[in-house]
């Protein structure tokens, strides 16, 4: 009889503790279906890697299998509890973070471009930091379904979506002599910020759980014991990143400024009399041969996105450096809820000239 007693209360008192334990798992994020985890990836892997897409496949099913599917605070604690990580990291005095970050900002590195290239800012900063200030960072690379809403595109809520992203971090000392990781993606962020505010800010419109993976400051993206980094400054020959560092700090030449007002007529003429192919760089489903002529704007754009094109091109039209006594321009402008577009003219000598193929670039909130 007792112990029927003492069982029956066991059983209560699971069912009492699930019950209580519920609300915290309720909104719990699942690891991402491998299927659709794979759709994402198979673009940026066959991109960044230079494989084929078996080759490609073959490489996400591994790295599916072994990435840490994590909260952005499990990878916090796991950090701050890998004390042989620790001892890698170069201990950074907070007092020397905003100097960093001003000397990053000198880097020919395009920060105010935050839908692509975050291999290549990674790769740069992170040999920066070793070769020039001492200092061992680390990479983090997050592979899923993330979207954020970007700082730099001048369109309202403009929401941009990556199948992974990678940044670099330091281990930084507060004033009270606490140990703390900042994130340096200044694209996103701006400034020096808690690694643990980056991670929030990445993954908290993602659906599912983002595969985490901390990386050796020369290597941008994981990959599998013996294989060839798809991206990494080591063992490359130091004359290629030196040749990086002395490329012109991209500058914003003219950005809807009042005082130049004929750059921004100048542009309005010249896309007048061109005809322009649509593109999609980052969907997936977009084959690029499905829209294969190019059309006059008339014939892309409505009548009140045109006339908001011309708005936006005397407002915000950004120039900034592309080559010698080059510059490309470019302005951003909202085709519908769901969907914006971005067109480019190369500006030689102070004349827009026609590229080798025009491009509508566009992008799904």
């Amino acid at each position: 009889m007792r112990a029927a007693l003492l069982s029956f209360l066991r059983i209560g008192f699971a069912v009492l503790l699930g019950a209580a334990l519920l609300p915290l798992f309720a909104d719990a994020k699942p690891k991402p279906d491998f299927d659709e985890y794979l759709e994402k990836r198979m673009t940026d892997c066959v991109r960044f890697s230079d494989l084929g897409l078996d080759k490609c496949e073959a490489q996400i099913r591994r790295q599916y299998q072994r990435a840490p599917f994590l909260e952005p605070e499990q990878l916090m604690t796991r950090l701050h509890q890998n004390r042989e990580l620790q001892k890698r990291m170069t201990v950074v005095p907070k007092a020397r973070l905003a100097e960093i970050a001003a000397k990053l900002q000198q880097l020919p590195v395009s920060f105010h471009y935050d839908m692509n290239g975050c291999a290549q800012r990674a790769e740069l900063i992170s040999y920066y930091l070793h070769s020039r200030e001492r200092i061992t960072a680390m990479n983090l690379h997050l592979g899923g379904s993330l979207s954020l809403i970007s700082r730099h595109i001048p369109l309202e809520n403009a929401k941009i979506a990556w199948g992974f992203h990678v940044a670099p971090f330091v281990l930084v000392r507060e004033d009270d002599g606490q140990m703390q990781f900042y994130s340096l993606d200044l694209t996103l962020l701006g400034e020096p910020r808690p690694l643990l505010e980056w991670l929030k800010l990445t993954t908290e419109r993602s659906p599912f759980l983002v595969a985490m993976s901390v990386l050796a400051g020369y290597q941008t993206q994981p990959a599998e014991p013996g294989e060839t980094l798809a991206r990494s400054w080591e063992g490359m020959p130091a004359s290629l990143q030196e040749q990086r560092l002395q490329q012109p700090r991209e500058t914003i030449l003219h950005r809807g400024s009042p005082l130049r007002t004929e750059i921004a007529d100048d542009f309005l003429r010249e896309i007048s009399k061109l005809s322009f192919k649509t593109v999609m760089p980052f969907d997936p489903h977009f084959d690029g041969n499905s829209d294969p002529k190019s059309r006059p704007l008339r014939d892309v754009f409505s009548v009140e996105t045109l006339r908001s094109l011309e708005a936006r091109t005397r407002s915000d039209l950004r120039c900034e450096p592309y080559a010698p006594r080059s510059e490309r321009c470019g302005v951003y402008v909202r085709v519908s809820d769901q969907q914006f577009c971005r067109l480019d003219l190369n500006r030689v000598n102070d004349a827009f000239v026609p590229m080798e193929e025009n491009r509508i670039s566009c992008y799904q909130f």
